[in-house]
């Protein structure tokens, strides 16, 4: 289910052991974001904050764990994820 009016912000905000839905990437370095791209960092891909320091972040994406930088953090903007089953029917 879609929910549309939730807050977009970088993932370096993000909260550890949350998860998010990735929006956009807005880095500039065109290599940097194909890479990103390529190993699943697209609209719509679920994202998992595992643990995080003042360097970064390591997160899980696809099965796998990845470290990132605050500049890559920094530029992955995401919204909250919600599961259908927390949602309440109103």
């Amino acid at each position: 289910m879609e929910i549309s009016h939730l807050p977009i912000f970088p993932l370096e905000y993000g909260k550890n052991g949350e998860s998010y839905v990735i929006e956009r990437l807005t880095m500039q370095d065109a290599k940097v974001k194909a890479h990103l791209h390529d190993i699943g960092f697209i609209s719509g891909a679920i994202i998992s904050v595992e643990s995080m320091n003042r360097q970064g972040m390591i997160v899980k994406i696809n099965d796998s764990r990845l470290a990132l930088d605050r500049y890559i953090c920094n530029n992955i903007y995401v919204k909250e994820y919600i599961k259908e089953d927390d949602i309440v029917e109103r």
